[in-house]
């Protein structure tokens, strides 16, 4: 049995997306799996364990830590010598210890980079555009996050980049798990469109909260100094650090600024290419999800979400925060629309490898390992395209 600790609410959006995602294709696998999270009860999975309903969970968040303590009973009571505890979003270590001492195998998701890795990170990424991180994780929780994380049987990594951190950071090799993140046809296909594409001029779409982790900067400067006909569209939050910072490219009338949109596939079906210049990520379904509708992708080694190489034929990959690269890029396939068509139909090709079924058969793998060992998990990692 696979106890799922989500300690959030259960919805079908973001992490929470995500975590559902896997789950129902660990079921369809054939794993038993009980999902913990913060449910309804009645329009929610009746599989999930729920600690409060949804509707009235902004008037009962501040006393979420009550709320996660119940789902941490539920797990305990319930898990049996040998279950697996996979759990989401934690780093209590008193808890996992517990469990351990059961006889329970624990199993933690690493949703976006350690945040030992994030902290560097972000301090670049916000110092690229002459400002200073304002929110950077303390000293504490980096430490936490590392005890954690080391006192887990096996530690699933959305992308090679995270994976490599956490053998940095002094996780057992022989325990990270490559893994990655996925798309949904259904979500995602269909014909719509949020706008035609207008003939052969280069279309770039950036799709997710525009904000410094996603390199906005380097895209707004890129985009900028490219000066190549065309359009840049931004579908989804602007960050009112990046508004201000760059209003003028954002103003410019090559780019359109959607906003969040319901039918993301309508956008990807409006563009003839992909960006996402990231600096930090785990396994980013926005590059899946545009593989999946044969745009080529323009993404940083973290923005590729494991799914290819430069070396494929899907996509260029460039560093953070290198503007010089990405107008590079922007040049070339406001140029060569046939290279963007043959990246296209590659990128659509490899994106069939990554549904969400397809990804949680192979984590599958790990959970039904009756014993871990580094032998064990290698033959059962997902099979990632090095970076």
């Amino acid at each position: 049995m696979i106890h799922d600790y989500f300690p959030n609410i259960y919805v079908d959006r973001a992490v929470a997306h995500t975590f559902k995602s896997i789950a129902d294709g660990l079921e369809l696998a054939g794993l038993p799996l009980t999902r913990y999270a913060y449910a309804n009860g009645l329009p929610a999975d009746r599989r999930v364990v729920s600690a409060v309903p949804i509707r009235g969970f902004r008037y009962t968040s501040r006393f979420k830590g009550t709320l996660d303590s119940l789902l941490k009973f539920k797990v305990e009571r319930r898990a049996q010598p040998g279950d697996w505890a996979y759990l989401w979003m934690d780093t209590d270590l008193r808890w996992a210890d517990r469990l351990r001492q059961g006889g329970v195998r624990l199993a933690k998701e690493m949703i976006n980079c350690p945040l030992a890795l994030k902290e560097q990170i972000l301090a670049r990424a916000y110092a690229s555009i002459g400002e200073v991180c304002p929110d950077l994780p303390s000293r504490e929780a980096i430490e936490a996050e590392i005890r954690h994380a080391q006192a887990m049987d096996a530690v699933f990594c959305p992308n090679p980049e995270v994976l490599k951190a956490m053998v940095d950071i002094g996780v057992d090799p022989g325990r990270c798990v490559a893994a990655s993140y996925g798309w949904s046809p259904a979500r995602i296909n269909g014909s719509s469109r949020h706008h035609p594409v207008e003939g052969d001029e280069l279309t770039l779409l950036f799709c997710g909260t525009l904000d410094v982790r996603k390199g906005a900067g380097t895209l707004l400067s890129a985009w900028q100094q490219a000066a190549v006909p065309g359009k840049l569209i931004i579908a989804g939050a602007i960050d009112p650090l990046i508004a201000r910072k760059f209003e003028r490219v954002l103003a410019r009338p090559d780019v359109l600024c959607l906003g969040h949109v319901a039918d993301v596939g309508s956008v990807y079906r409006s563009a003839n290419a992909f960006v996402l210049p990231t600096w930090e990520e785990g396994g980013p379904m926005v590059t899946l999800e545009a593989m999946s509708q044969g745009l080529p992708c323009m993404v940083t080694r973290m923005g590729t979400a494991g799914a290819f190489t430069e070396n494929d034929g899907a996509g260029i990959v460039v560093e953070p925060g290198d503007v010089d690269q990405l107008v590079a890029g922007i040049r070339r396939w406001s140029l060569d629309a046939d290279e963007r068509m043959r990246f296209g139909a590659k990128a659509r090709l490899l994106a069939q490898e990554f549904t969400w079924e397809a990804i949680s058969q192979r984590r599958a793998l790990t959970f039904q390992s009756p014993e871990l060992s580094s032998e064990a998990l290698s033959d059962h990692a997902f099979p990632l395209r090095r970076c």
